[in-house]
């Protein structure tokens, strides 16, 4: 759950401080995307990567 939450703080975050003009251009959607990708992989191998 921390994983993800800093995963995804970044994009939110500079698009708070930088504004919504800083997150129109493909790059922000890039690295939007880039996160998203790591979320959906850290949720579907969690058990690999959890020591029980």
């Amino acid at each position: 759950m921390v994983y993800m939450i800093g995963e995804l703080l970044g994009p939110i975050s500079m698009a708070v401080i930088l504004g919504k003009i800083a997150m129109s251009g493909f790059m922000s959607f890039f690295g939007i995307i880039i996160a998203l990708v790591f979320v959906i992989l850290y949720a579907t191998q969690r058990k690999h990567l959890v020591n029980n």
